[in-house]
């Protein structure tokens, strides 16, 4: 036999074998149960966690969720598209999918009836989908869920059923408690913070997110802050700006001068593949309170690698609701 005949035998065996094992992952990977519809694109705004919901949920009211999936033999129902979601501050360590291993058995991530939901979603005809969830859509133990539906079911710290019209699982994942339920303390203003910053140190830095167009990057855990040194335009009498986030009444190098970068990253120290605008409703001018570490204070940049981010109210809204 030639070798130009051995080559190509070899070359068709090669394809075979590749479709094949194409195939095989393809039969593996289950397949959806949802309709296109209550599969969102794009991060839900103005999330409640799981626990904080239980305490407002009223009967026939639209929400949104925002929880994780735990380990356990109760968290689905291999015939019905219904799951539990729980809140992520009572959430043991063993369902970060950023840590361990998650252990297995109905004890093993035990979260309180006051910390958790039930999701469900119907059919056209109002009739609870016959087909589970378990591993489709990516729902999987540790994932970062958000839920958008009508409350079916509430009773105080006992009870919350939602019906849910829409269904968001991220890219990836931000790590477990980044979102922070109080204001970390002595937090500095961004000059301060650029004035007495060096690489590897730590940081809690607070400003209102903006100084451009699009301080958000879309489908990045980044987004820059202002500190209170410069007016937004919303902050000066008359002006009418329908983008007062952008600062576009203040001179560039005095917004430069008193900007930072956020970043939230992975293990590789790459910014992690989710959008961060949305959560516990940060949006454009939002004061937030960030605490991390300093990646680089080089040329007058600062860029800072977030571990926890506090969001405060009474913030007043953007003029633009189009925000981008």
């Amino acid at each position: 036999m030639s070798i130009r005949t051995k080559s190509r035998r070899l070359g068709r065996a090669t394809a075979v074998t590749t479709v094949l094992a194409s195939a095989a992952h393809a039969a593996a990977a289950p397949p959806d149960v949802l309709p296109g519809s209550m599969v969102l694109e794009r991060l839900p705004a103005g999330a409640l966690e799981v626990g904080e919901a239980m305490k407002r949920a009223k009967v026939g009211e639209e929400i949104i969720l925002r929880g994780r999936i735990t380990d356990g033999t109760d968290v689905f129902v291999s015939s019905r598209a219904m799951f539990r979601l729980a809140d992520e501050s009572a959430v043991p360590a063993c369902c970060a999918s950023h840590g361990p291993a998650p252990a297995t058995g109905a004890a093993a991530c035990s979260v309180p009836a006051e910390k958790r939901a039930t999701i469900q979603f119907l059919d056209a005809r109002g009739r609870l989908i016959g087909t589970g969830l378990q591993g489709r859509h990516g729902l999987t133990v540790g994932r970062e869920v958000f839920v958008v539906g009508k409350v079916h079911q509430a009773d105080n710290d006992k009870v919350l059923i939602v019906t849910a019209t829409g269904l968001h699982v991220p890219e990836a994942d931000v790590p477990f408690g980044l979102m922070l339920d109080r204001a970390p303390e002595n937090a500095l203003d961004v000059a301060d913070a650029k004035a007495a910053a060096t690489p590897g140190a730590a940081v809690v830095i607070r400003g209102r997110v903006g100084g451009s167009m699009k301080p958000f990057v879309d489908g990045r855990a980044v987004f820059t802050i202002v500190g209170q040194g410069p007016k937004a335009c919303s902050d000066i009498p008359g002006d009418a700006c329908r983008t007062p986030w952008d600062y576009c009444c203040v001179p560039r190098p005095e917004i430069l001068a008193n900007a930072a970068t956020i970043q939230v990253v992975d293990a590789a120290n790459v910014p992690i593949r989710t959008d961060i605008r949305g959560r516990r409703g940060i949006r454009e001018l939002s004061e937030v309170t960030v605490v991390g570490t300093v990646v680089t204070s080089e040329r007058g940049a600062l860029i800072v690698k977030a571990t926890g981010i506090h969001v405060h109210d009474g913030r007043e809204a953007p003029r633009d609701d189009r925000a981008p």
